[in-house]
């Protein structure tokens, strides 16, 4: 079984290296997790965001959380 957690937020103006320093220890923390896989962060170009946090930090965040059951991918290398 496959657990996928998705944390959207958009960070609070003026709080960008307080958040970097936590998002690290959060990170660490994360990946001695039993049964982590994976961790990545992508920033859109609205400043909304896809990571952890609090709201010291944030203006607004929604987690989601859901049993994967079918999954598929696609990668080009493969092709080659």
């Amino acid at each position: 079984m496959t657990i996928l957690t998705v944390f959207r937020s958009r960070l609070k103006a003026g709080v960008e290296d307080v958040y970097n320093a936590l998002a690290e220890e959060a990170s660490v923390l994360a990946r001695q997790t039993l049964g982590f896989v994976e961790e990545k962060t992508f920033t859109a170009a609205d400043g909304e965001q896809v990571t952890i946090g609090r709201t010291q930090l944030y203006s607004e965040y929604r987690v989601y959380t859901a049993e994967v059951d079918y999954s598929q991918s696609f990668a080009v290398d493969a092709l080659s």
